[in-house]
C-alpha cells in the first residue's frame, strides 16, 4: 500500500473508479453520506463502490507526561476502563455511528 499526497475526497472517490487506486480509507459515515445516501455526490456509482470495515489499531490520547498532570492522567485511565466496562463505550458507539465501532479494534 502507497500513500497518495494531498488529494480532495473526490479525487479519491474518482481514481477508484478509473482504477487508478484499488482502495480508499474512508469513514463509514462519511461513505454512507456520499455514496449510499440518495442525495450523496457519488450515489450514481453506488453499484460501483463499496465499503469493507478494516481493524484499527488501538490509540491513546497524547497528555504531555509532567507531574503536573499525573493526576488527570490517572483518573482518565479509570475513568475509560469502568465506562468500557459498564458498556457506556458500546452504548455511546452505537448511538453515534450505529454500532460498536470498538470491535475493530485489535488488541
Amino acid at each position: 500500500m502507497k500513500s497518495a499526497e494531498s488529494f480532495t475526497v473526490a479525487d479519491a472517490y474518482a481514481w477508484v473508479l478509473e482504477g487508478r487506486y484499488d482502495a480508499y480509507f474512508d469513514i463509514k459515515l462519511s461513505f454512507k453520506q456520499a455514496v449510499k445516501d440518495k442525495d450523496g455526490a457519488y450515489h450514481k456509482y453506488a453499484d460501483k463502490l463499496t465499503w469493507i470495515p478494516y481493524k484499527g489499531i488501538e490509540t491513546y490520547p497524547l497528555i504531555h507526561r509532567n507531574k503536573a498532570n499525573q493526576k488527570f492522567v490517572k483518573a482518565y485511565n479509570k475513568a475509560v476502563k469502568e465506562l468500557k466496562k459498564d458498556g457506556t463505550l458500546a452504548k455511546l458507539s452505537k448511538k453515534y455511528f450505529g454500532e460498536d465501532v470498538f470491535n475493530y479494534v485489535t488488541k
